[in-house]
């Protein structure tokens, strides 16, 4: 995982290489929307997830841990969780 205080702009993230590009894949900050930001540099830039179409994969209330990113059937797949009210998990 990269630490937030390393990029503030995402929160909780997980490196990942599918193929030859870099992916953030995590939370845009503590239970936030759930991002994803691709690097072709090897990771020097990031894309800006600003709306659905560039990175914003859902909207709501977020949290994620270190787990796998799995490929399977030519999608990737990760564990999140959504908290969908405000009494608990």
């Amino acid at each position: 995982m990269v630490p937030a205080g390393r990029d503030p702009r995402s929160c909780l993230v997980q490196p990942f290489r599918a193929s030859r590009p870099l992916y953030l894949h995590g939370t845009a900050s503590r239970y936030g929307d759930l991002t994803i930001r691709r690097s072709d540099d090897g990771g020097r830039a990031w894309t800006e997830p600003k709306d659905e179409r560039s990175g914003i994969l859902g909207r709501g209330s977020f949290h994620g841990a270190p787990v796998p990113v799995l490929e399977h059937a030519g999608r990737l797949w990760r564990r999140v969780e959504e908290r969908v009210n405000d009494l608990s998990w």
